[in-house]
């Protein structure tokens, strides 16, 4: 059975010296939930888009994948490569420069990785699902996910009733380790 991961958008937090983004693109707005919850970003997305490292974490070091606290996939070109590889559609992948906190260009090589693709995996009985009155998911208990809902998944989406996680199949996720993909942080979902 294939393995399927759940992707952690913070990175390594005992790093100090890595760059940690806080803040979502200038000029977004009230739309930078787009970039979270598998909703098409492009019409909201700043057409010269900058993000501003702030003064308390103004960590210096850039990985392959750039931890934040918004819950976004943020990556480097090498990153986006290779997705782009495995879901050819499906995914927005949207360019940003990354200022550091003395107002200086730190990165032109980000983009925001937003996967577009939400689908209905979990297994209902295992993870507790509860619905609601219009049969949509209200809430679960764990992250179990169903082998035969998974048959025809993509190799990058997020979760029905959990839009904020984000899910790699076992082959994007061995490319990515194959190539050495720095503060690449992951956890196996379990499949019932």
């Amino acid at each position: 059975m294939t393995s399927y991961f759940q992707f952690q958008s913070t990175g390594d937090l005992n790093n100090s010296r890595l760059c940690l983004i806080e803040d979502a693109p200038k000029d977004m707005g009230k739309y930078s939930f787009t970039l979270t919850t598998g909703m098409q970003a492009t019409p909201h997305f700043p057409q010269d888009a900058k993000v501003y490292l702030r003064e308390e974490n103004p960590g210096t070091k850039l990985e392959d994948i750039v931890g934040n606290t918004r819950g976004c996939f943020i990556a480097s070109s090498k990153v986006e490569a290779i997705v782009r590889e495995f879901a050819p559609e499906g995914v927005e992948f949207l360019p940003f420069t990354l200022i550091n906190h003395k107002n200086k260009v730190h990165s032109q090589d980000l983009c925001f990785i937003n996967p577009l693709r939400i689908i209905d995996c979990l297994d209902y009985e295992a993870a507790e699902v509860e619905l609601d009155d219009d049969g949509a998911i209200e809430y679960f208990e764990e992250l179990i996910l169903s082998h035969t809902k998974l048959e025809h998944a993509p190799h990058i989406f997020r979760i029905a009733g959990s839009k904020t996680d984000i899910v790699f199949s076992e082959a994007l996720t061995n490319a990515l380790r194959d190539a050495e993909t720095t503060n690449l942080l992951l956890d196996e979902l379990e499949i019932v």
